[in-house]
Parts: structure tokens; sequence; C-alpha cells
């Protein structure tokens, strides 16, 4: 029995490195340095002339990169705020938010609708309850015109909900604290929140 286990594990593993060294037709368009710094995650955006970027979190800030031509991409903006290897862009409308680990970095928000010309941006360091507590954080998630923060500095580290009926100017509107969460994902009226370890929680507002 032991033996014919460690053979199925033998033959996945196989079949794994096999899959793994499939190209899948796919071919590398083009390279673009960034010496001196680490990368963490990266979002897109298409402006309203229909040029697309890449919105690159550095450990330097957001990198904003005009991909609209994949073989000659453009480092249009590179946009320096505290020194932290994680960065979390996610947009909404014309705006990118962004998180970061960086002590008092809070959440960058950066005006893009003014692409390709300038951007514009502030930091928001909360409101309300947590008036210019908003520190660090370590995620988010964008929809329906709500951001959701992720492993903040605030209590415990769960989820912040922030209102962006003005998108400029979040508004706080309460939050979710009973666990640190890692990361998350709201669909219609369910948030699923996911932890560190061991478990995962699934928040239902009506």
């Amino acid at each position: 029995m032991i033996k014919k286990y460690f053979t199925a594990i033998l033959v996945f593993c196989s079949v794994g490195i096999l899959h793994s060294q499939e190209n899948y037709n796919l071919e590398v368009a083009s390279h673009l340095a960034f010496p001196n710094r680490n990368m963490s995650n990266i979002w897109g955006y298409v402006d309203s002339l229909g040029n697309e970027y890449a919105l690159m979190g550095t450990s330097r800030g957001l990198s904003i990169i005009d991909v609209s031509d994949p073989f000659n991409p453009e480092l249009k903006f590179d946009l320096n705020y505290v020194v932290n290897d994680w960065r979390e862009p996610k947009t909404y409308l014309n705006y990118v938010y962004v998180t970061t680990e960086g002590n008092n970095g809070g959440l960058t928000i950066i005006d893009l609708g003014h692409l390709p010309d300038t951007v514009y941006s502030h930091i928001y360091r909360g409101d309300g309850a947590i008036n210019n507590q908003l520190r660090t954080s370590h995620d988010l998630y964008v929809t329906d015109g709500y951001a959701y923060i992720f492993g903040s500095n605030i209590g415990n580290g769960g989820v912040l909900f922030l209102n962006l009926d003005d998108p400029w100017n979040p508004v706080y509107e309460g939050t979710y604290d009973n666990f640190y969460v890692h990361d998350g994902f709201v669909a219609n009226d369910t948030l699923w929140a996911a932890h560190s370890r061991w478990f995962f929680n699934v928040l239902d507002h009506e």
C-alpha cells in the first residue's frame, strides 16, 4: 500500500514537471528593468484614449507603464512614497488605491483621469473613528463603490470598510475586526476573508 502511494506521488510530480515545461505558445514581448528595487504586485488600467497601463507596485512606490505597444513599454510615471517591499494596487473608476506595509504609508490614492499627461496623488490615513490612524495595510479589494482594506495596523488588522462615493476622499464606515485578515474577495453582499493561517470566514451583509 505504501509503495503504491509513493508511486502515485512520483507519477503526479512527473506529470506536473512535464506540464510546467509547456509554453502554451507564449513568448516574452519585452522586458523593462527596475534596478535597485523589488516588485510586489501589479494591476491594469485603460485611460479615456484607450491607452493601456500596467500599474506596478515597487519597493519605492507605484510605477505607471504604458503597455499599449507590448513590444515597447514606456515608463510614464514613477511615484515614490515610503520604502517598503509590499504594495497592492486596485482601481476604481479613474483612481488607483495602493496599500503598503511601509510605516505611516497610509493608503495612497492616485487620480489617473489626466493620463497620459499627468497624475495626482495624496495619502489617506483615515477619517471618522480612525482619523489619522491608518499607517499600514497589507491588501485590499475594491468593488461597487467600496474599498475593503485588509491587514491594517488598526485593531487586530481585520477589514476596514471605506465608502468611495467620493473616490478622492473615502469615508470610513466601519470594521470587521475579530481576526487578522490577510486577503479577501467580495461578491454581492458577501465577503470571503482569508486569514494568515488555518481558517477563513464568510461574512454576510444584508
